[in-house]
């Protein structure tokens, strides 16, 4: 049993060091959007700089609130902010739709066509 508990924490973060990661992508994300202080980015989109600083430094966890209004306008995913899946500059929700708009297309004329599912 004490073998089972090591073997799952391999997987999983410490609350303290994934808050830190969290708020390392936010940085990036700030940064790579053309934000090169804090100040600019909160002024920008009116968010309290003394919570956003908590936040990026890492000193405070970012709630689920705060995680929805930081990708919104960052225009990243809210998977790459929390689990650093991703590339956060090429997140697009209007890709993602088109994206998933040509598969069910092609799962579509694949059907017609062959009179078969297109499993994927």
């Amino acid at each position: 049993m004490e073998n089972e508990k090591l073997q799952m924490n391999k997987y999983f973060l410490s609350p303290q060091k994934e808050t830190y990661e969290i708020a390392a992508r936010l940085q990036i994300a700030r940064i790579a959007r053309g934000y090169r202080s804090r100040l600019a980015f909160v002024r920008q989109f009116n968010f309290k700089l003394s919570t956003y600083n908590s936040h990026e430094i890492g000193r405070h966890k970012i709630g689920a609130s705060y995680i929805s209004q930081y990708c919104i306008a960052l225009n990243i995913s809210i998977t790459w902010l929390l689990l650093g899946r991703g590339n956060p500059i090429d997140y697009s929700p209007r890709k993602d739709l088109e994206r998933k708009i040509e598969k069910h297309f092609e799962c579509l004329t694949y059907l017609s066509k062959t009179g078969k599912l297109l499993f994927s």
